[in-house]
């Protein structure tokens, strides 16, 4: 076990001040015109695209992840002064480096950053800053899961001794409040990507200037990404990184949120056959991920436990037939 570091304790509480300082900023500059030039209603009538979800999908979705990302980063923040084996930043190697906290704080400013350009239509720009955003969210993510899963295969962590109840606070917590984070962040940048593609940026402007393209063909263009990462993180989830992955549960029902709000839009706005059908599409693949899932994680933890079990009893036998020899 290691002791906690001067570094540690300023990117732990540097990551926590950065997330609150976004969190709140947002807010306040939602209630402030001098902070923000335009309401969002505005922004998404002017801009308008047939891929956004229901507002109430939006709403849902960054509240889940201010919450749940609050309480991971107030749970890190305690775990400085805990007992070693209850602390994931005092184990050898941390189960937490201090780049992850570094990411954590860029990917938290990067939201706020990209609400304020956003607001002054700068859309190239907000593309960029969003995509950084996502980024930044997947290497923690990467950042959170591997050196637990390491840890443990390795013997450093013994995930049925007393180190049991930090193992999953991490996997509860963190990794899971990272995946809402993740799975959001990536339908926002697909649909500010369909944005760019059907509008060029119109601050100043009654009406948006378009580039070209329709908005159906706009529009339908993030559906089908959103599609394709839905598969793509199937099989990488439960065939490719599942040691890693396994307790990630979290963004299987953003997803479905969001491409039902978008589903149940198209179905009482209509506008556009071909994106309800795609999304349809989209959002029966999210619920069959969901339970293939389920499937999966409970196949290997039935599996891994009778492993468990069988080892166990091997080495009881063992020693039982040592003892008898020896006497």
């Amino acid at each position: 076990m290691a002791d906690i570091t001067k570094v540690q304790y300023f990117v732990v509480i540097f990551s926590l001040v950065v997330f609150v300082a976004a969190v709140l900023l947002g807010y306040i500059g939602q209630m402030n015109t001098e902070v923000f030039t335009n309401t969002t209603g505005g922004i998404t009538e002017k801009y308008y695209q047939l891929s956004t979800p229901a507002s109430v999908s939006f709403g849902v979705a960054w509240a889940t992840i201010y919450v749940w990302n609050l309480v991971a980063s107030v749970y890190l923040t305690v775990t400085l002064f805990l007992p070693s084996y209850k602390s994931p930043l005092k184990q050898e190697p941390p189960l937490l480096s201090n780049l992850y906290f570094i990411f954590h704080g860029v990917a938290f400013a990067s939201t706020f950053a990209w609400i304020l350009v956003f607001d002054r239509e700068l859309l190239e720009l907000s593309l960029a800053v969003i995509i950084l955003c996502m980024i930044s969210v997947y290497a923690i993510i990467v950042m959170a899961c591997k050196p637990l899963a390491d840890s443990i295969e390795n013997g450093r962590i013994d995930e049925t001794a007393e180190c049991k109840v930090m193992i999953w606070c991490v996997r509860i917590i963190v990794q899971n409040g990272l995946g809402v984070f993740a799975a959001w962040i990536t339908i926002a940048t697909c649909l500010n990507l369909g944005i760019v593609i059907t509008y060029k940026s119109s601050a100043g402007m009654t009406k948006a200037v378009m580039r070209g393209i329709s908005v159906e063909d706009g529009s339908t263009i993030p559906v089908v990404i959103v599609l394709v990462a839905i598969v793509a993180w199937m099989v990488i989830d439960n065939f490719v990184w599942n040691k890693y992955t396994n307790y990630l549960f979290s963004p299987y029902p953003i997803l479905i949120l969001a491409l039902g709000g978008l589903v149940g839009k198209r179905q009482s706005q209509g506008g556009s056959t071909r994106i309800l059908i795609i999304a349809s599409v989209a959002l029966g693949i999210a619920v069959l991920a969901t339970l293939i899932k389920i499937g999966v994680f409970l196949f290997r933890h039935l599996k891994n436990n009778k492993v468990g079990k069988n080892i166990l009893e091997e080495d009881e036998n063992g020693t039982s037939g040592k003892v008898t020899s020896d006497l």
